[in-house]
């Protein structure tokens, strides 16, 4: 230990009581020790385990009464620097800055995206928080968090590249959580659900319904929830002993161009008949129904459709949409729930598995003949 520590001169702690735990006992001495002693904005904290072995406490007691400490505006926590006295002009009762990165431009007016942007908002509203939300930035994660002084973070639409990252600050245990994809590394700190498990239920369902050749249609934009919705079908078409065929596979614009148009054209044709797509996004559904009924076909009568989420105009169509809902809400409030307590030093459960359910409508045909 050095000599003449900031807090060399602090009497032995006492955690006299037992209701309240010793985090926020040593906490409430540390916040009150600083303020006696006016020690300078800036002053560098030593490290974690340094501090443990001073006060005998573990390492992990240590971590939380800074974090603390930091929720309060006192202490302030540079990644991959250190822990340092905040300024003074900082009041103690600070808003928390979460900043909501997203690695993809969104349209707040998609259903899914302005989902969890309302319930991230009116969950933070209630805390004294300021959200500020980054659109594709080409910085990372860490010079965004230096440069905004956020004290947590929230990835929208993370991709595989951002894992290693995402390992890295969670380490260091800054505040970090992701919405849109679970990556198995990361329990309790990434939320979704699994797109490649219920893509295969998707075509189990339309299996039993009896439809042999399946198509799978999907945005030809980047995403790792529609590469693994597409991994998905292929599994589930392939463990049902399906056919798989390149040409049933529809990439295209958000609305359909007339190449999609001719190739939909060609694999309705009744000498090759897909009798049912799966489609990955919610996006495509009205514009599908418009080309369908365009090229002279009916839903579910000459082509059955199942598609991910449940926008509410999905009830509303004709014939109203067969879908596999996610938990939006649910995981969401779950995901800023976990970063609420990696700031304030709570303990976080994330044992419930938030799991897509399906919702059966009128536009899958049973064509297995029972």
């Amino acid at each position: 230990m050095k000599k003449n520590m900031i807090f060399d001169n602090l009497q032995t702690l006492e955690f006299t009581d037992k209701k309240r735990p010793k985090y926020a006992q040593l906490a409430d001495q540390v916040k009150y020790w600083i303020n006696r002693k006016q020690i300078p904005p800036g002053t560098k904290l030593p490290g974690n385990r340094e501090l443990a072995k001073f006060f005998d406490v573990a390492p992990v007691t240590i971590n939380r009464s800074l974090q603390e400490l930091t929720s309060k505006g006192i202490l302030r926590r540079k990644v991959g620097s250190g822990t340092y006295i905040a300024a003074r002009d900082k009041k103690a009762n600070k808003l928390m800055r979460i900043g909501i990165l997203c690695h993809i431009l969104i349209n707040q007016e998609d259903y899914y995206s302005s989902t969890v942007l309302n319930v991230l908002h009116y969950f933070w509203r209630n805390y004294k928080s300021d959200l500020i939300t980054l659109m594709k930035s080409n910085k990372s994660c860490r010079e965004l968090i230096e440069e905004y002084a956020f004290d947590g973070i929230v990835v929208l639409y993370p991709q595989n590249e951002f894992e290693p990252e995402m390992l890295a600050l969670r380490n260091e245990n800054y505040p970090v959580v992701s919405i849109g994809t679970k990556f198995p590394a990361l329990a309790g700190y990434s939320f979704g659900t699994n797109h490649t498990q219920t893509a295969h239920e998707a075509v189990n369902f339309l299996a039993k319904n009896g439809h042999r050749n399946i198509g799978f249609i999907s945005p030809d934009v980047p995403g790792i929830a529609l590469q693994q919705r597409l991994a998905g079908y292929q599994e589930g078409m392939w463990v049902n002993r399906l056919p798989i065929n390149p040409e049933w596979i529809i990439k295209s614009h958000l609305t359909f161009d007339a190449f999609s148009e001719k190739k939909l054209k060609n694999i309705l044709d009744p000498l090759c008949p897909v009798s049912a797509f799966l489609m990955a996004s919610h996006m495509q559904i009205v514009s599908f129904y418009s080309l369908v009924s365009k090229l002279g076909y009916k839903i579910p009568d000459d082509i059955s459709l199942v598609a991910f989420d449940d926008p509410p105009y999905a009830s509303q169509l004709n014939p109203p949409l067969t879908v596999y809902a996610q938990p939006i809400e649910q995981f969401t409030r779950k995901a800023a729930e976990s970063l609420y307590l990696q700031i304030t030093g709570g303990n976080f459960s994330a044992n419930e598995e938030c799991k897509p359910f399906l919702i059966e409508r009128e536009s899958v045909m049973d064509i297995s003949g029972k």
